[in-house]
């Protein structure tokens, strides 16, 4: 589910703008699933951020094109 909309997202970016978005993401992500104290909440928070910080990056890129 994720996988589809993820890769979805960053083929809309120029190809000079991918790998920082993939990188991004896995950042992010991990950032996130550390400082969820929750256990059971860790994967949701973390996916919540990346996608949020992924979505914004794609906007922000494609608005300067």
């Amino acid at each position: 589910m994720d996988a589809q909309w993820i890769k979805n997202q960053i083929n809309r970016l120029p190809l000079r703008n991918r790998k920082t978005a993939q990188q991004g993401y896995q950042v992010t992500y991990k950032a996130a699933y550390e400082a969820e104290p929750v256990e059971h909440m860790k994967s949701n928070a973390a996916r919540r951020a990346a996608n949020t910080r992924l979505r914004e990056y794609v906007k922000k890129v494609l608005a300067m094109r």
